[in-house]
Parts: C-alpha cells; structure tokens; sequence
C-alpha cells in the first residue's frame, strides 16, 4: 500500500496543477478518494472492543484478534454509534 501511494505521488509531483482553480494537494486527494481504499474502524470506536478480566484491552468480534493498543485497526470491525 505504502509503495503504490508513494507511485501515485511520484507520478502527480510530474504534473501541473489542473486548469481548474483547484491545487494539486486537492487534485491528488480527489484521485485518491476515487480509488480502492479499504475501510477500517480503529478498535476505540469499534462495538468489539472490549476488556478481560485482567483490564487488558481484547477484541470480541468472533474472529478473536488479537491487539495491543486501542489505536489498532482491522477491516473487521464495526463503529460505535
């Protein structure tokens, strides 16, 4: 992922700004927002968070992930409303 985002950098910083009247920076955000992005939800906002017995931080989603931080992610996951 990281290696094609920076393809996709490299190849717009060859580039002139659009005629538009946006800039690049928006240019850029635009195409990235039109490609394949996956969806995430960070374990603090997911509705599997949770915590054992011990207070350690688990995921309860059936498919028992397993994470450090409440800042991990995965595609799993579903927000908190």
């Amino acid at each position: 992922m990281k290696e094609k985002l920076m393809e996709i950098i490299d190849a717009f910083r060859e580039l002139d700004p659009p005629d538009d009247g946006t800039g690049w920076t928006e240019h850029l955000a635009d195409h990235l927002c039109k490609n394949d992005v996956a969806k995430v939800v960070r374990c603090k906002d997911c509705i599997y968070l949770a915590h054992n017995a011990n207070g350690k931080i688990r995921c309860a989603n059936t498919y028992g992930l397993l994470i450090d931080t409440e800042n991990e992610y995965c595609s799993k996951g579903k927000r908190r409303k």
